[in-house]
């Protein structure tokens, strides 16, 4: 495991996408939301998703959208394939 980093941010967003059942949303959208506002971009994407999805909070299309262009910016138009906007 030695030079292997796990992001957090990464094992949240497989919580809260692969067992709904189990998320918490509330503490989901918190972490991201804090995770985005201390300057880590890559909680943008999964937050955009939960905003998109009302999962936590109401649905917010605008907002969805500002968060999948962060996401885009850092990780580019591929970052948001099988998003709610590319599907969209």
């Amino acid at each position: 495991m030695a030079g292997r980093v796990v992001s957090w941010v990464a094992l949240l967003s497989c919580l809260v996408v692969a067992t709904p059942s189990l998320a918490d949303y509330d503490l989901a959208l918190a972490a991201f939301e804090a995770a985005l506002k201390q300057g880590d971009v890559r909680a943008a994407l999964p937050l955009g998703e939960m905003y998109a999805m009302g999962q936590g909070t109401y649905e917010k299309t605008q907002k969805a959208c500002e968060l999948y262009l962060t996401a885009a910016e850092i990780e580019g138009p591929e970052g948001l394939l099988g998003t709610e906007i590319e599907a969209g």
